[in-house]
């Protein structure tokens, strides 16, 4: 019985177990690579099985938790609600100590139920100034967000992904399916090292041609081999993926192989390509070869190698190896030459084949190297033979680069956004697609570096504090990841994010969910597989990197227009606050400016529909010229705070002032009368909304209609509908409101008065107002369970390996001090020669000019 069980869905191991009568237990959502006369017994299903209990316990139980944010505005609405509960007790205090003198002076006019008037006054003012429409504005904004994420191809599964998104410093991306079209094809290389060019490579209807000087036999050993080191399996639908009758088409299981084995199987399907054919050349190939006997050695992320051993019909075992090209070639002392023949690998030949893999992965290429071996035993073998190979060939596979992904990219950099790639291909053809897309530039000293040795630099650094400030430095050069394992990618997840850095990362494989759990904010491809959906946060439904920067752009909309909305909600709450306390004590608790259903009336026009209006703006690309907000700054930035003061201040002294002479400019009959009132609330509520149009904007812009019409079309309809229903109120509410309608001109007075608010929101944008920088602060109390988990492992496997004395010289950061002093002279030599390019174009005019002056005086 053989029985050999793919378990990385749910170990994250990639090494296949075997199953025998020690180890017998399959678990549940594994995949069976190899099974011989082998029978399952069902012991467990459903919630008992071991996918079952996963299942269970991810579904997490109780409410939701708050989002970050939402807990910080939670401290502000507390700290804004306890000042407005103080100001009200303070102000019920006097109005009912003036009170009782005037009863005990007997004055005329004094009435018990005056206490009532001034105990509802008082909780008017707790309602306006507690600011319960927060929560209201974060709901809409997380809502409207996600679901317009959606129609930007982000579906977001948890919803403090947004605006974590809005703080990212750091995007860790995979390479294929997320930077490239995952469209693999073979376009080039080499067989018996005679170099071969695919004119129109991909799955295409159309056979390939190989030049004469590839010998037939050399050409039927390497389709044997990419035909038997496959697991990929092509079948016929009639039927679309949405389910519709269609005509028969040739379909790659995604359960079975990859797209490297796509892509190979294609390429020799095309060599013998039959438009009519019910079988596959490879399908046909396949079955034959394996009739006397096979045994499969699965492809594994640390040997980076597929191979199978084949009984051929004389008997004899063919050992065929396929993987890639830097872990090939060192396995073999042989190679076919270009006539053909087994031949000793010599030095200048082994350059010579290194030289065609340099060639085809500076090209972006993925380079696959063959290899071949006849076996002397008589047995297919249980174990992997070791014994040396023979160098049978190279094949180039390009993964065209996402024609937008150069321009996310620049976008993400120009919002101080770093974007590191991670990918198990080879060093060189990292670079190359590296460069293409614009995270890797060396003139900038950026540096690339191997999974292995990231992992080392971090070994030999930990727990030194004069090596970790050196190894921070390389950290920050550090672009490219190449030959990277799962292991790797969570390590650069978790020095990042111990340096106070919010990382966002990519990935789709079972092996890629623990560095999604890790990270703050975890992006999987729409191809993923279920551990790693359930690991993420955000699912891309078309794979593709720019919707990754799409989502940079929703998490700082989000927290801008929570802000946009604070903004308001500050002002109006100081203002209504601060006038119903001031004009009671002028008035000796007479009167206030403010009656009790007017405040609940401003409070209902700026927690509910202010919110609405607010927190749907759209987002605009401007956002993406600022750098990321730092979590340690306050809500409240500086320039909104100069912005709210000098509103405030406005809308408080206009207020009073319309209170205390409105009846004579507005010629609103006596003094405190219900029209002069009317006045005064008029001028309150246009003067809120008005001050909406200042809220649109917190930075430095003078435009405070920029994008209103294009992104913010529901803004302009509730500001319309605002002042409608404000026009209603007044004309026809009466004395449930106490109010009277107003004429024509005081209507227009009224507008004008309001209207200056405009000019002092943009005079605020003119006052200096300078942010500080904040550091990050580094807390592990912070980090969750599983980044706490894993420094816990760090310091282990740290100090496990420096007392077997592998990392305790230091050299793993030597030579990373060097790979960075190498990126810096490249990034000084760039400059260097750039400026003597402009000077020597400075010279070349000079000169130019001087001969010309010269030859006009020569004509004169």
């Amino acid at each position: 019985m053989s029985v050999v069980i793919d378990e990385s869905s749910v170990t994250g191991e990639n090494d296949p177990k075997k199953k025998n009568a020690d180890a017998p237990i399959i678990l549940t959502g594994t995949v069976v690579n190899t099974a011989e006369d082998a029978y399952m017994l069902a012991c467990a299903v459903g919630e008992r099985s071991f996918g079952g209990k996963l299942l269970m316990e991810s579904r997490g139980s109780g409410a939701p938790r708050p989002t970050p944010l939402q807990e910080r505005l939670d401290e502000l609405a507390e700290l804004v609600g306890r000042i407005g509960i103080s100001a009200a007790l303070l102000l019920f205090t006097l109005l009912s100590v003036m009170e009782m003198f005037r009863i005990l002076q007997h004055v005329d006019g004094t009435d018990p139920r005056h206490f009532l008037d001034y105990f509802l006054l008082c909780v008017a003012i707790v309602v306006v100034a507690v600011p319960e429409g927060l929560p209201l504005a974060v709901t809409i904004a997380l809502a409207y967000s996600q679901n317009k994420m959606h129609d930007d191809n982000n579906q977001v599964r948890r919803l403090r992904a947004c605006e974590t998104m809005g703080n990212a410093t750091q995007i860790c991306s995979d390479k294929t399916g997320t930077l490239t079209q995952n469209l693999m094809s073979v376009v080039q290389g080499y067989i018996g090292m005679q170099h071969f060019h695919v004119k129109r490579p991909g799955d295409i209807p159309e056979p390939i041609e190989l030049p004469a000087e590839i010998k037939p036999e050399l050409r039927e050993r390497i389709v044997h081999s990419i035909a038997l080191n496959s697991s990929s399996e092509k079948v016929v639908r009639t039927t679309s993926k949405e389910g519709k009758s269609c005509a028969p088409y040739w379909f790659w299981l995604t359960d079975k192989g990859n797209k490297t084995d796509n892509a190979l199987l294609d390429f020799i399907d095309r060599m013998d390509y039959k438009a009519d054919a019910k079988e596959l050349p490879h399908q046909i190939l396949r079955r034959d070869l394996q009739k006397n006997g096979f045994t499969i050695f699965p492809f594994t992320s640390d040997r980076k190698r597929m191979s199978v051993v084949v009984k051929q019909k004389d008997g004899t075992l063919m050992h065929h190896v396929k993987g890639g090209s830097d872990r090939i070639l060192p396995l073999c002392d042989r190679y076919v030459n270009e006539a053909g023949e087994e031949v000793p690998i010599d030095d200048a030949a082994r350059e010579q084949i290194l030289s065609y893999v340099s060639k085809l992965a500076n090209a972006a290429n993925r380079t696959i190297g063959i290899a071949y071996n006849v076996l002397k035993e008589k047995e297919l073998p249980e174990e992997e033979p070791t014994g040396a190979l023979v160098w049978l060939g190279l094949i180039g596979i390009q993964d065209p680069l996402r024609p937008e992904v150069a321009e996310a990219v620049r976008k993400c950099q120009m919002a101080g956004v770093t974007v590191r790639m991670c990918t198990g291909d080879n060093i060189d053809t990292a670079i190359a697609i590296s460069r293409q897309c614009g995270i890797y530039n060396p003139y900038m000293g950026d540096v690339a570096m191997t999974g292995m040795d990231f992992r080392n630099l971090v070994y030999d650094a930990y727990g030194d504090d004069s090596r970790m400030e050196e190894f921070w430095q390389v950290l920050d050069h550090m672009t490219v990841m190449a030959r990277s394992q799962p292991l790797d990618k969570q390590l650069l997840v978790l020095m990042l994010m111990t340096r106070g850095e919010v990382v966002a990362v990519t990935g789709d494989g079972t092996n890629d969910a623990p560095a999604l759990r890790l990270a703050n904010v975890g992006f999987v491809m729409r191809s993923g597989t279920d551990i790693a959906v359930k690991s993420a946060d955000i699912v891309l439904l078309d794979d593709n990197f720019r919707s990754v920067q799409r989502a940079v752009v929703w998490g700082r909309t989000v927290n801008d227009n929570i802000r946009k909305f604070l903004q308001l909600q500050l002002t109006v709450n100081y203002v209504s606050v601060a006038l119903t306390f001031i004009g009671c004590v002028l008035a000796g608790g007479a009167s206030s400016p403010l009656t009790t259903v007017q405040l609940l009336w401003v409070n209902l026009i700026m927690d509910t529909l202010a919110a609405l209006a607010l927190a749907t703006e759209e987002p605009s690309e401007e956002c993406l010229k600022r750098g990321p907000v730092s979590r340690q700054a306050p809500l409240i930035s500086r320039r909104m705070h100069v912005t709210i003061l000098v509103v405030v201040v406005y809308m408080l002294v206009v207020t009073l002032a319309v209170q205390e002479w409105g009846n004579t400019w507005f010629r609103a009959g006596e003094k405190n009368g219900v029209q002069h009132q009317t006045v005064v609330f008029n001028v309150f509520v246009l003067c809120t909304l008005v001050h909406m149009i200042n809220c649109r904007k917190l930075y430095e812009e003078l435009n405070m209609f920029e994008g209103m019409w294009s992104r913010s079309r529901p803004f302009i309809f509730i500001v319309l509908f605002c002042l409608l229903f404000q026009i209603v109120a007044v004309e026809t509410f009466g004395d449930f409101m106490n109010v009277t309608s107003l004429r024509l001109d005081q209507w227009g007075a009224c507008c004008l008065l309001a209207l200056i608010v405009l000019i002092f929101g943009i005079m605020s944008r003119l006052i200096p107002a300078f942010e500080p920088t904040y550091k990050e602060k580094f807390n592990t109390d912070s980090l969750d369970e599983d980044a706490k988990g894993m420094l816990v492992r760090l310091d282990a496997t740290v100090t496990k390996a420096q007392e077997s004395g592998d990392y305790a010289e230091g050299k793993y950061l030597a030579s990373a001090r060097r790979l960075r002093a190498q990126a810096l002279w490249r990034k000084v030599r760039k400059h260097h020669i750039s400026a003597n390019r402009i000077i020597n174009a400075f010279r070349r005019a000079r000169v130019e000019g001087v001969d010309e002056q010269v030859k006009k005086k020569k004509r004169k």
